[in-house]
């Protein structure tokens, strides 16, 4: 997992403690996980961000979460992975991952598959 990115980066929220402005609520979603799924005892629980709108730099860290619970999961399948994100995007963010996925789903490009059309979807998202 990566633990360090390679640019650091400040929270948004450590920002607004610094400032004495008012901290917004970051919402979060939980999830548990078994290391081994025939032990019980191998539970651990891991907290994952939901993104409505932000820096270029707060959207890589969610980007990041969401790979680490992709391999988590797994999420294979295209609609296995769509239904997460869509968990785990609200507002603008997710109004966004809509337009531009209905937008890619539309032009039915040549020789390109379900996941490839979701990575293009979610680089359109990091444009914006």
């Amino acid at each position: 997992m990566r633990e360090n990115p390679p640019i650091p980066f400040v929270a948004k929220l450590k920002r607004l403690e610094a400032d004495g402005s008012e901290v917004e609520k970051v919402e979060s979603i939980r999830f548990e996980f078994l290391v081994d799924p025939s032990n019980p005892n191998t539970r651990f629980t891991k907290e994952f961000f939901i993104f409505k709108d932000g820096t270029p730099e707060e959207y890589i860290k969610w980007l990041m979460g969401y790979r680490d619970l992709e391999l988590l999961m797994p999420l294979k399948e295209p609609l296995e992975r769509t239904r997460m994100l869509r968990t785990l995007l609200k507002g603008q963010a997710l109004s966004l991952f809509e337009y531009h996925l209905s937008k890619r789903c539309g032009t039915e490009e040549e020789g390109v598959t379900d996941h490839e059309v979701l990575e293009l979807v979610i680089r359109d998202l990091g444009l914006d």
